[in-house]
């Protein structure tokens, strides 16, 4: 499979600024097929959820149905309080 350049360009070793965050809980779309397809990839964290979603289906080959991303500090100041009780009760 040939990658266009546009991905080679987000793909983590790439990454111009050196910044990658690992994209976790993967679920592809395998249509049945027994497949060993990793459920965590570090990604460029300059990438859009919909690039991202390209840039693993054009680099393994196979459909993403979803994924989660990191919380940010952009994400804990609106969540706020809420996230720190959130992970008390978790830890």
């Amino acid at each position: 499979m040939v990658v266009p350049d546009f991905f080679r360009i987000f793909a983590p070793e790439n990454n111009l600024n050196n910044k990658i965050m690992k994209v976790t809980d993967i679920k592809w779309e395998t249509d049945g097929e027994v497949v060993d397809l990793p459920t965590e990839v570090e990604v460029a964290d300059n990438l859009s959820d919909d690039e991202i979603a390209d840039y693993l289906s054009d680099t393994y080959g196979w459909l993403v149905n979803g994924f989660s991303l990191p919380m940010d500090d952009n994400d804990r100041d609106y969540f706020g309080e809420y996230v720190n009780e959130i992970e008390a009760k978790v830890s």
